[in-house]
């Protein structure tokens, strides 16, 4: 038999209350080519190795269009699926989705799925393209994500090999600040924002609903939005950015620019119902104070 190492994944839990906020655990996959097409295969938790989160079906066919699952710790699953391509697996690379392939991540009826990264052998994060190719690998987030549902599903167009996968979830979304960003949130130790990723997943979270009364934060450097037209192109479609807060969800905390700049933004309004509450936040009510922050081209 072939004993292959496929996958590692790291899992970054976000927990209320007292526990840790954050909670790492390592998987390992290891799996096993029971004939010439057939494979079976299990994760099993570094410090728990005789727990094994099994592959289900088992065995499952080289090659073929379906899914696999595997159910993880606190209910977290992980699916791979095809319906029109095949699902392949690859002893140097990993386990692989071939073509049209869907990665699904559900946090089942109690966590909020956030953060998944793909990883190589090395550690390092998979940059894909809008069709789902690799582009360049080296410290790029797949997906800064947050959805209501509390899953997380993207389709692949072409061969991905990954050995690791990072998924962050939290029981609720006034958690995952902590988790996620540097800083807890205090007027002393304000959260840090520093990238187009931080100020996305704000929106994300002010959005669904955690309006940070009483939450202050910082902005810590220039951020630049990449755009492919000018601010005043009368015929520009292009949309890069979600504001921050809406009628029903405003932001009341505190955002402190720090006199430095967001650039780059892009809005596009289309005349329908969503062309209001615009610009870099949406809604500020009861409480919120925006202060030195520059918008630029």
């Amino acid at each position: 038999m072939r004993k292959i190492l496929l996958l590692l994944i790291t899992l970054i839990v976000g927990l209320a209350g007292q526990t840790a906020m954050a909670t790492t655990k390592t998987y390992v996959f290891e799996g096993q080519q029971t004939d010439q097409t057939q494979f079976t295969g299990y994760f099993y938790n570094e410090a728990s190795p005789s727990t094994h989160y099994n592959c289900t079906p088992s065995p499952w066919t080289y090659g073929t269009t379906g899914s696999i699952s595997f159910t993880l710790a606190d209910g977290i699953t992980l699916t791979l699926s095809s319906s029109t391509n095949k699902l392949q697996y690859l002893a140097d690379e990993g386990l692989f989705a071939k073509g049209e392939a869907t990665l699904t991540v559900s946090g089942g009826s109690t966590y909020y799925i956030y953060h998944v990264r793909l990883l190589d052998s090395n550690g390092n994060v998979i940059q894909l393209d809008a069709n789902g190719m690799p582009v360049n690998i080296g410290g790029v987030t797949l997906c800064d994500y947050l959805n209501t549902t509390k899953s997380f599903s993207e389709t692949y167009t072409n061969s991905i090999g990954f050995k690791k996968i990072q998924i962050s979830y939290a029981t609720n979304i006034d958690n995952i600040a902590d988790d996620a960003y540097q800083g807890s949130g205090t007027e002393n130790a304000p959260y840090i924002i520093s990238s187009t990723s931080d100020l996305d997943l704000l929106a994300k979270l002010v959005n669904a609903g955690n309006d940070f009364s009483g939450k202050f934060f910082l902005q810590s450097a220039d951020i630049t939005y990449t755009h492919a037209t000018n601010w005043n192109d009368a015929n520009s479609t292009e949309n890069n950015y979600t504001s921050i807060g809406t009628n029903d969800h405003a932001f009341k905390g505190t955002y402190d620019g720090n006199d430095n700049t967001i650039s780059g933004i892009r809005i596009y309004k289309d005349g329908g119902l969503n062309d209001s509450n615009l610009g870099l936040f949406g809604a500020v009510k009861e409480g919120g104070n925006v202060r030195r922050v520059t918008l630029a081209d």
